[in-house]
């Protein structure tokens, strides 16, 4: 949401006069080039990685992925007789499924959400 409200801030900028679009291509030129890469570094910096990482997450994903591979590898060898076509279907497949995988880690984490403050912290205590 603050993302939005930000875009919705420079159109507002931009619709008043505010800035010209010389100035704005500079702004996001500078916030680009500049201040996200800082946020990034600053952000992983001080990402305590013991307090984040979760080895069932890690394991359901990449088994996940594996299975989808082989899936993928199965279904392209059934679906396709021409040899030269079946590495881009498989890539295509493989992509395609992108969005099951994301769906497999959100059903994963939402499966193992935290009943009392709606995240997966566990932290058990009642609001």
């Amino acid at each position: 949401m603050p993302i939005f409200i930000l875009m919705l801030i420079g159109y507002f900028i931009r619709k008043i006069k505010l800035a010209d679009k010389k100035s704005l291509d500079v702004m996001n030129k500078v916030v680009f080039k500049v201040f996200l890469p800082v946020l990034l570094f600053y952000n992983i910096y001080s990402t305590k990685t013991a307090d984040i990482f979760d080895g069932k997450l890690i394991m359901f994903t990449v088994i996940a992925v594996l299975c989808i591979f082989i899936v993928g590898y199965f279904a392209v060898l059934v679906l396709s007789k021409e040899n030269a076509k079946r590495g881009v279907m498989l890539q295509g497949f493989f992509r395609q499924l992108c969005n099951f995988r994301c769906s497999a880690c959100k059903l994963y984490m939402w499966w193992n959400e935290c009943t009392c403050c709606g995240y997966g912290c566990g932290c058990n205590s009642r609001i």
